[in-house]
């Protein structure tokens, strides 16, 4: 291999390995929590402020982790903006809104925003903490069915039975223990 060759495989391999694990600039779009883990409920470790500049290193779920100064942490990915701010271009924004309410895109990429988190993830379900007091006042609201009879008649009102028509189970589903799911 001829020195040209090894000098160029050398910088190929550095400026590739670079740009996948470089931080990213990225801006806070509100005042908002950085937190300790991509959670919730996680501890903070200190308020960032609207237009604060910080470095985006990682993605887990819908959540960012960044360094602010000396310190690093989470927020939601709703509270981030990537690329330079447009404020700090000296850009109101409003060519911007315009171009996104027009098109569906944003930024000078032009490319489509979609934000899709769905469901819960695994750190949702392991740090969930069940709420005794919502459904002790859940139950209170419950109503008496001859109340319920009495409305219905004052506003003529009748009844009709409908039947429920029952999924087929795949031969690998299995019965949830969930009593919610099962119908209890």
């Amino acid at each position: 291999m001829t020195q040209a060759m090894r000098i160029s495989a050398i910088l190929l391999f550095i400026l590739s390995f670079g740009t996948s694990h470089a931080a990213e600039v990225a801006h806070i779009i509100r005042d908002t929590e950085l937190k300790a883990e991509p959670f919730s409920d996680a501890a903070g470790i200190a308020r960032l402020k609207a237009n604060t500049r910080v470095s985006k290193t990682e993605r887990k779920g819908g959540w960012y982790q960044i360094t602010f100064k000396d310190k690093q942490g989470w927020v939601r990915m709703t509270s981030l903006r990537l690329g330079e701010a447009d404020r700090a271009r000296g850009k109101s924004g409003i060519g911007s809104t315009l171009r996104f309410l027009g098109t569906g895109r944003s930024g000078t990429s032009d490319v489509t925003v979609a934000t899709g988190i769905r469901g819960l993830d695994a750190a949702d379900v392991a740090n969930a903490k069940p709420d005794h007091g919502a459904l002790k006042r859940l139950k209170q609201k419950k109503v008496d069915p001859a109340k319920v009879k009495q409305f219905a008649s004052a506003g003529k009102l009748t009844t009709t039975r409908l039947s429920y028509i029952q999924e087929a189970k795949k031969p690998e589903e299995k019965e949830s223990t969930l009593p919610w799911e099962n119908g209890e």
